[in-house]
């Protein structure tokens, strides 16, 4: 559904989520409470909605930063990527070329890329 309200959030409070990404409720309705009160004003104060907008976009920041970086724990996939792919686990691939010698010696068949699950997930146990 499209409903963006939520009960349980982590905090304890209500939250607005999106597919369990929270936002604190509060955050929003500060947000909307001065949106609101710029949109009675008689002239429109530009300097005033870009505040609101930046504080707004500084507080989306923040809750992504502890959901993706900290909860997430981004660096530590970042790292994994690394290690495997830019070689900082250089073992690994020789593992891996250790393991998959007997099927790259094969010609080409259309379950090649699927037999080469098997010695891919022994070298990553196998590395370290």
């Amino acid at each position: 559904g499209s409903n963006a309200q939520g009960e349980g959030s982590p905090g304890g409070g209500r939250c607005f989520h999106d597919r369990n990404k929270f936002l604190p409720e509060e955050d929003m309705m500060e947000a909307a409470k001065k949106l609101a009160l710029l949109r009675k004003a008689e002239v429109f104060h530009r300097l005033s909605f870009e505040r609101i907008i930046e504080e707004v976009r500084a507080t989306v920041a923040r809750h992504l930063w502890r959901l993706v970086v900290e909860e997430a724990d981004l660096r530590g996939h970042m790292q994994a990527l690394k290690d495997y792919f830019l070689l900082a686990k250089g073992d690994f691939f020789q593992f891996f070329f250790e393991e998959s010698r007997p099927i790259m010696r094969l010609p080409p068949r259309p379950s090649s890329e699927a037999d080469l699950n098997v010695p891919f997930q022994q070298s990553a146990l196998r590395s370290t």
